[in-house]
């Protein structure tokens, strides 16, 4: 009929925004399946920049976020499949679907912690470096129960004596790899700052030294940032 207004093909009363299709129409779903509600907010922009403000925040995980992303990407799936198939929604059906989609997520998720490479750790005894080269020890830790991490960096001279010390906390870390190769950036900025001009910079993770020395492969996440650490290395007389 001309002049009809279109309407929302889930509950047909009322007119269709990406904000009622999202969000508005389906609120008992956001909250079955992610135990929150949107009543509180205004704009449907402010409503999903708040999801990130709140990782920023820690107030969720990232995987409470990748969580957030499948239903609203299944709530569009079920719009399109009512609209171009006529598929109507069974609410039971529906919430079933979405929780598997969220369990392969999260099964996909343990399986990459589990198959990330591993930092092989052994006692050795600290060679010095010569008396006009201070040596920067890295190492860093990784948390994959909640993607946190942290690094440990520490200057000693030739004597062994310590010059100073850094501790970081990480969020978001994927792997122990990138613990590691974070803490060789920082050490290598921290060392440019302090206008050092011969330096030794030793950590555990072979992958990664090797990464930085020879060109070997590694996660391709991490490439930057070892392109940058090779950049900076030219700061240094040795």
């Amino acid at each position: 009929m001309s002049g009809t207004v279109p309407v929302f093909p889930f509950c047909e009363k009322y007119q269709e925004t990406p904000a009622h299709v999202l969000r508005d129409c389906t609120r008992a779903v956001w909250f079955s399946i992610a135990g929150f509600s949107s009543s509180h907010f205004t704009s449907f922009s402010d409503w999903i920049k708040n999801w990130f403000d709140d990782i920023h925040e820690r107030k969720i995980s990232t995987d409470e976020n990748c969580k957030r992303t499948i239903i609203a990407w299944c709530l569009w799936k079920d719009r399109c499949d009512k609209v171009f198939h006529n598929v109507n929604r069974n609410p039971e059906r529906t919430i079933l679907k979405y929780h598997i989609f969220i369990n392969d997520y999260l099964v996909q998720r343990r399986m990459t912690h589990n198959t990330a490479t591993g930092v092989c750790r052994r006692n050795v005894h600290w060679s010095p470096p010569p008396m006009d080269v201070v040596s920067i020890n890295v190492d860093g830790s990784f948390l994959n129960s909640n993607n946190t991490g942290g690094i440990g960096l520490i200057i000693r001279n030739f004597a062994g004596a310590q010059q100073a010390a850094r501790c970081i906390f990480l969020m978001g870390i994927r792997n122990a790899e990138q613990a590691e190769c974070t803490g060789l950036w920082e050490a290598v900025n921290w060392a440019k700052n302090l206008k050092l001009e011969r330096v030794h910079f030793e950590l555990d993770a072979k992958i990664v030294v090797e990464a930085v020395n020879n060109n070997a492969s590694i996660d391709w996440q991490l490439l930057n940032m070892i392109k940058d650490i090779q950049v900076l290395f030219c700061s240094f007389n040795s």
